[in-house]
Order: C-alpha cells, then sequence, then structure tokens
C-alpha cells in the first residue's frame, strides 16, 4: 500500500529544486541579455567613432610649448619643442618630452598609445612602438598616477620624412575628446 505522505513529499521536493532552478536560469539569462546589451551598445558606438570611414573630430590648439592643458584627469606639459632625426630612408622619428600628472581625487592610468600627432593635413598617426633608446622610458607606456602624481617621459611618433608635425593631442583615455598642444 502506498504511502501518500512520502508520495507527496518527494513531489513537493523536486517541484521546489525544479521552480528553483528554472528562476535561476531566467535570472542568468536576464543579466547575460541586460550585459549583452550594453555592451553591444557601447561597442557600436565605440566602433563607429573609430571606423576607418569616419571623421575624428580634431581639437582646436588649447596650448603651446611649456603651457599646461587638460584633458579629463589628466594635465599634460609639452615640455620643449619635439626633436626629429632620420629613422629609415623614408621616416623620421620625433621625440615630444612630456609631463603628465593627474589633478582629479581618484588614480588615473596615462596610456601613451591614446596619444596622436597631427600633420597640416589633418592625418592622425599613432605612438612608434618602443624603441631601445636611452631615453625611452618602458614606464611611460602605461601608468597608475595616484591623485597630485605626475611622470615625465618620451613619446615618439614615427612620420614620413616629408610631414611636419602641427599638433600634438593629449588624451586621459582612448574614448576623451583630446586637447591639442600647437607645435
Amino acid at each position: 500500500m502506498p504511502n501518500y505522505a512520502e508520495y507527496i513529499e518527494k513531489t513537493t521536493a523536486r517541484n521546489s529544486k525544479v521552480i528553483v532552478s528554472f528562476i535561476f536560469i531566467a535570472i542568468l539569462c536576464g543579466l547575460g541579455y541586460g550585459a549583452y546589451s550594453l555592451v553591444s551598445s557601447g561597442l557600436n558606438s565605440i566602433s563607429n567613432s573609430f571606423s576607418p570611414n569616419s571623421t575624428r573630430s580634431i581639437p582646436e590648439v588649447s596650448g603651446h610649448v611649456g603651457e599646461q592643458v587638460n584633458d579629463g584627469q589628466m594635465t599634460f606639459v609639452l615640455n620643449s619643442a619635439p626633436v626629429c632625426f632620420n629613422s629609415t630612408s623614408a621616416t623620421k622619428l620625433c621625440k615630444f618630452d612630456v609631463s603628465i600628472g593627474n589633478h582629479s581625487k581618484t588614480s588615473a592610468s596615462f596610456f601613451d598609445s591614446a596619444q596622436k600627432l597631427v600633420d597640416a593635413n589633418g592625418n592622425l598617426y599613432d605612438v612608434a612602438s618602443p624603441y631601445e633608446r636611452s631615453d625611452y622610458s618602458v614606464s611611460f607606456v602605461m601608468s597608475d598616477l595616484n591623485p597630485g602624481m605626475g611622470i615625465r617621459g618620451n613619446l615618439f611618433f614615427e612620420i614620413p620624412k616629408g610631414v611636419s608635425p602641427t599638433k600634438l593631442i593629449f588624451h586621459d583615455s582612448m574614448f576623451s575628446g583630446g586637447v591639442a598642444v600647437g607645435l
């Protein structure tokens, strides 16, 4: 003779596990969809602003050699005029002596790869690969700066020989609008 109380207890326990599992899966799916929506909308706007067919806005000059300029959490100073010398038969390497400081109340990271050089035609150049030079500092490539802290180092840009740089654009991150220093 079946024990109905025991049967009901087992069925209820099994149903409870199924319901809890279903709720858990529903929550995970909701979180996953929310994360996907957030990331995909952000990536679409970011990728559109960096696509080859889009035109990034180049900021107007806000300062010159020796003057302090600000972008986001960072303060930048181009300490001297750039020094350019032949790199290959077709290119030259330009060195920029730069000081960076964090003027905010929280830590911030400086990335040399976020900085851009502009020529007279509006072409944007990325920082050159690290060179084995006595005036190159590996710690300058990426630096975490606490509030009130600063760092000084050199940025290198490799450009065609016939090109003259006109602006150096400093960014406190790759997503900032940047601030331009006239050369």
